[in-house]
């Protein structure tokens, strides 16, 4: 993907404009973590940030309705 230009990363990989502009820096980023904790794999989540935060209050707030 490194030699891709930004539009050809977006045309080739389908990638929202935010997100072609940061996955080179970011997959570096997570190399530099594996190589550094010798992992062979990484497991990442298939929500966001903000998607996981609402499904975290989600599910607190379901338990307490369920436990009264």
């Amino acid at each position: 993907m490194k030699p891709l230009s930004f539009r050809e990363r977006m045309n080739k990989y389908g990638l929202k404009p935010d997100r072609a502009d940061v996955i080179i820096p970011a997959s570096e980023i997570f190399l530099v973590v594996a190589n550094s904790l010798n992992c062979t794999e990484i497991n990442v989540p298939n929500i966001s940030l903000a998607d996981g935060i609402i499904d975290g209050i989600y599910r607190s707030e379901r338990c307490k309705v369920v436990d009264d």
